[in-house]
This record gives C-alpha cells, sequence and structure tokens, in this order.
C-alpha cells in the first residue's frame, strides 16, 4: 500500500478580472506619473505632491488586489467606488469627461466584486 501525499496546490494567482484591474491601473499610474514630473516642472509643487501620494495609493491596492488579500479588495472597493462619484460631480459640473469616468469606475468596481470569492 503505498501513501499518497497530498501536495496542496498553489494558487494559479489572481483572476483574469483582477489581473486587467491591476494591469490598467499600472499604466493610469506611468501616466499620472509624468504629469506629476510636469506639474512639478510648471512649479505646480502642490498638484504633483497630492498625486504622487494617489500614486502611492494606487500601488498600495493594486500590491493588495495582486496578492488577493482582502484588505486589498476593501480598499479597492472603497478608492474606486470614490473615483466613481468623483467623476459625478465633474459631469455635474458640465466636463463630459466625467462619464467616461463613470463608466471606467463601474467596470473597475463591477471586476472587483464580482471576484470576491478569490479573497476570502
Amino acid at each position: 500500500m503505498s501513501v499518497e501525499s497530498e501536495q496542496p496546490s498553489s494558487p494559479a494567482g489572481p483572476p483574469l478580472g483582477i489581473k486587467v484591474v491591476c494591469w490598467s491601473r499600472i499604466l493610469l499610474m506611468f501616466a499620472e506619473f509624468v504629469l506629476a514630473l510636469v506639474l512639478f516642472a510648471n512649479f505646480e509643487g502642490l498638484y504633483g505632491v497630492l498625486l504622487l501620494v494617489a500614486i502611492v495609493g494606487e500601488i498600495v491596492i493594486a500590491y493588495g488586489l495582486w496578492t488577493l488579500t482582502l484588505w486589498g479588495w476593501i480598499l479597492a472597493v472603497i478608492w474606486y467606488s470614490v473615483g466613481g462619484f468623483q467623476s459625478a460631480s465633474s459631469l455635474l459640473s458640465g466636463s463630459l469627461s466625467g462619464l467616461i469616468g463613470i463608466i471606467l469606475s463601474f467596470v473597475t468596481v463591477g471586476l472587483v466584486l464580482t471576484n470576491y470569492r478569490s479573497f476570502r
């Protein structure tokens, strides 16, 4: 009689929806970093510092999502929901780009919410 040892299967990584969210946010962080450099070059340092703080927040959230931690999921839902409300207020003030922001925020929150089981 042979003794078969069961190897715990290692997770294959985050689900596709989480990978899409993380990689799209990484691309956005790169664009935000370039914008922060432009702001610093134009002597608008306060806006650049605020943007760098937001980038650090995005990095923390992306790490939490990629490693499938519950705190990453919670922060992502809060962060991207607030972004949706911010886009809605931009839309109400007459900026049509707010509509694109609302759509992207809802898609992002939807992808994060539908993958909740991976974070348990």
